[in-house]
């Protein structure tokens, strides 16, 4: 009786321990969380560790101006045998006023639940923060080479291109 006990508890502790570390997580956040007036925030709504994200609906946002968005992302990673993985709605977002806002919860439906994230406060001024937008985007391989862009400077052009009076011939 004992025995069978003792492994009763060692698969309850270990199945606890299971779904602990597979809980979905939904959470917001901000970046950078103080801009000037004229200046851009990105806000990013990630559900982690669901198998399937149904919807995620994204806050109210009646003091900002979405410049881009939503766009998605998604990633997994695997460290000592955990798998976790994300997906993510980002939002290039500028500000309608100066002073302290809060950005509402979002909500989620994941796995057939409902999850809601955290809000988060942003502080606009009316003075430029320096703070520039560090955005995760990859460098695109076919920068510079668009179908009218100048393939050299003029300048060094010019060494090339034959004058009149250079060729043999032609005056």
């Amino acid at each position: 009786m004992q025995v069978s006990l003792q492994k009763l508890f060692l698969l309850l502790f270990l199945c606890c321990g299971f779904f602990a570390t597979a809980q979905v997580r939904f959470s917001t956040s901000i970046a950078p969380s103080v801009i000037g007036k004229n200046e851009f925030a990105q806000l990013k709504l990630t559900v982690e560790n669901a198998g399937e994200v149904q919807q995620i609906e994204p806050p109210v946002l009646k003091n900002f101006t979405v410049v881009s968005g939503p766009n998605q992302e998604s990633g997994m990673s695997m460290v000592n045998g955990n798998v976790k993985k994300y997906i993510a709605l980002s939002y290039i977002i500028k500000p309608n006023g100066i002073g302290d806002f809060i950005i509402p919860a979002a909500t989620a439906k994941a796995d057939g639940a409902i999850y809601k994230s955290n809000a988060v406060t942003i502080r606009v001024t009316s003075a430029s923060t320096g703070n520039t937008l560090q955005l995760n985007t990859p460098n695109n391989p076919f920068a510079g080479m668009g179908l009218f862009d100048d393939p050299m400077p003029r300048k060094a052009n010019r060494d090339f291109i034959l004058k009149k009076e250079k060729i043999p011939g032609i005056k």
